[in-house]
């Protein structure tokens, strides 16, 4: 009996056919590969400039906007920075997010530069912060300590202004920064001196360039109070983008679904878990079917057994991270 040897172009063609194999397919028939995409809130922390009896805290929050699992490990090692939650070992589900929250309190005087170390694979974010103290007699105040913005679509922007007060005897320091990328401080910003008696205007901008609920502070200086902004930025309409999914799909004629309302904070029967969950999409039941997490059992809908598009799950997702708002 002759053995007949593969040829080299055999032998390619079976190990493709054996990667493709152990790849995976999906019920479609394409490769089914699972990656995380780390999407951040920022890519700096400032905490500005305090006194060094006080202390100033921030967030950043990670989005997984892909479809495997986002693990990581977070942690600082700085004098002056530490965790207040979210620290250690995390896992985001697709669709999710994680809030890592810290603390600077300065240890001494001058500036404390760090870095906020989230995985071993993972980007490191910078953080900055200094340290400084006030004349004898100096003492300040602000007009409000919270400037709310309410919803504003992604590449529109708002103003509102607060005044910060000299109320001692001695010239106070400022140093008005706001503590987030999506609020700009655009008059009053930045190191001055402010005599008794005196105020400053403070002019602040909320931008967004992406949807979602954003919080954060206006440091004013070493000792001053801080003013807390917040806002939610908006790139997905229900009304505009999401119902016509629905109804193009047969979700509305099987299921009834046509309006927001007959989806946020409804519980569904068979899961015990809301249908869409505001800012959670990892913890809403419709999310899980149409991106076919198998969080919540197989993929909806059944002509589509791998679920939307990715463009479709993009608008849904987008839509519960920035509240799942009836617009």
């Amino acid at each position: 009996m002759t053995l007949r040897t593969p040829s080299l172009r055999s032998a390619a063609l079976f190990l493709l056919l054996g990667l493709f194999v152990t790849a995976g397919c999906s019920d479609l028939g394409a490769p089914l590969v699972l990656r995380p995409n780390l999407e951040l809130s920022d890519s700096v922390l400032d905490f500005g400039t305090s006194a060094i009896t006080d202390s100033v805290t921030r967030s950043v929050t990670l989005r997984n906007t892909g479809n495997g699992d986002l693990h990581g490990d977070a942690s600082v090692a700085c004098d002056g920075y530490a965790l207040v939650s979210g620290g250690g070992a995390y896992a985001v589900a697709p669709g999710g997010q994680h809030t890592i929250v810290l603390k600077f309190r300065p240890p001494g005087i001058g500036a404390f530069p760090c870095e906020l170390v989230l995985g071993p694979e993972l980007p490191r974010l910078t953080l900055l912060g200094s340290g400084a103290a006030q004349p004898v007699g100096a003492a300040c105040a602000v007009s409000t300590s919270t400037l709310a913005f309410g919803p504003l679509s992604a590449g529109g922007s708002a103003l509102k202004l607060f005044k910060v007060y000299s109320t001692g005897t001695a010239p106070v320091n400022l140093d008005v920064i706001a503590g987030c990328s999506a609020f700009t401080v655009l008059g009053g910003g930045g190191q001055r001196s402010l005599a008794p008696g005196d105020s400053l205007a403070v002019t602040v901008q909320f931008a967004p360039t992406t949807g979602g609920f954003v919080t954060c502070t206006i440091g004013t200086g070493p000792g001053c109070p801080a003013v807390t902004v917040s806002g939610t930025g908006t790139t997905v309409s229900f009304s505009a983008d999401l119902a016509s999914i629905l109804s193009s799909r047969g979700c509305t004629g099987c299921h009834g679904y046509s309006r927001a309302t007959d989806l946020v904070d409804v519980i569904s029967f068979s899961y015990g878990a809301p249908l869409i969950k505001p800012f959670d999409p990892a913890g809403s039941v419709l999310y899980g079917k149409i991106a076919n997490t198998r969080t919540f059992g197989g993929a909806m809908p059944p002509s589509s057994p791998a679920g939307l598009s990715a463009a479709e799950r993009k608008k849904w997702q987008d839509w519960i991270n920035e509240g799942a708002l009836d617009n």
